[in-house]
């Protein structure tokens, strides 16, 4: 009997507790809206796939394929920090122009019509639908403005191609050290 009572007593100081610390959150969340704080609802933008996403039924989109090393393990950091991936990847919207492949177009297209932005993306439009989302002033943001030349930012981009930002330390299993065993063989 007593045992029961005891329960009972437990029982009821805890929903007294949690009666109580509802009661403190809505006030606390009545003075945050006072003040002009809305709660967050989550974000409700649609997922894609990690795969890479087709426009037209076959063709890859361009901005997936301008990035193909978005999928390799080795691009990633080795030791994995902060909190693990819940949703899958999402599709690249936006293209790399400096893709070795398309940069070359564009320089190309440079060589025939001049350094007018407008006149290279004209051309590019003409002989390429893979550049209809390119504008011009992206181009123009390109070029050193009153000289006839890429940015030095530009070309560097170029040279790294497709590779992603970051340091990269790991080597390959033929890749070895200074003065390594190889030698000595």
């Amino acid at each position: 009997m007593e045992r029961i009572a005891a329960q009972r007593k437990i029982e009821a100081k805890r929903e007294a507790g949690r009666e109580r610390q509802q009661i403190f959150r809505d006030n606390r969340s009545a003075e945050k809206r006072a003040a002009g704080w809305t709660p967050n609802r989550g974000n409700h933008k649609r997922r894609v796939g990690a795969s890479i996403a087709t426009t037209d039924g076959g063709t890859p989109d361009l901005a997936e394929a301008s990035r193909p090393r978005r999928q390799f393990k080795e691009d990633l950091p080795k030791k994995s920090t902060g909190q693990k991936r819940l949703n899958p990847q999402e599709k690249a919207t936006r293209t790399n122009w400096f893709l070795p492949t398309l940069f070359s177009q564009i320089e190309q297209s440079r060589r025939r019509v001049g350094w007018s932005p407008r006149d290279i993306l004209r051309d590019l439009k003409s002989r390429n639908q893979d550049f209809n989302s390119l504008t011009e002033q992206v181009i123009g943001r390109w070029k050193v403005r009153g000289e006839k030349r890429w940015r030095d930012t530009v070309l560097e981009a170029v040279k790294k191609g497709n590779r992603p930002g970051g340091k990269n330390t790991r080597t390959g299993i033929l890749v070895s050290p200074i003065g390594s065993s190889i030698d000595r063989f």
